[in-house]
């Protein structure tokens, strides 16, 4: 089993999705969406959805934890092995929305 998150990470920022964030998240069903420069893109009407900016900062300290060249490409392949809603890092930061 994985080490505890460091949560909440440091050193990220909170941007409301633009036209092309918000093309990528349409593409795949999502609400919100952290990228490789640590910055959670969010749709405008969840940007005061604690719960979902939890799920996403567990993500950036996933990338703290395990390093971004593990995090990556292991986050893009659980989702064609496991399916987004069954990765083990979903699985993982669902555990952090009620913090």
């Amino acid at each position: 089993m994985a080490s505890p998150l460091n949560f909440p990470p440091t050193n990220y920022r909170v941007k409301t999705a633009g036209r092309i964030a918000t093309a990528f998240l349409n593409t795949f069903g999502f609400d919100a969406s952290v990228s490789p420069w640590r910055t959670i893109y969010i749709r405008e009407r969840y940007k005061d959805d604690q719960a979902l900016l939890n799920h996403e900062m567990a993500h950036i300290a996933q990338i703290d934890r395990d390093g971004p060249l593990k995090f990556w490409p292991k986050i893009l392949a659980d989702y064609f092995i496991y399916g987004h809603k069954n990765s083990p890092y979903e699985i993982e930061a669902r555990r952090y929305e009620a913090q």
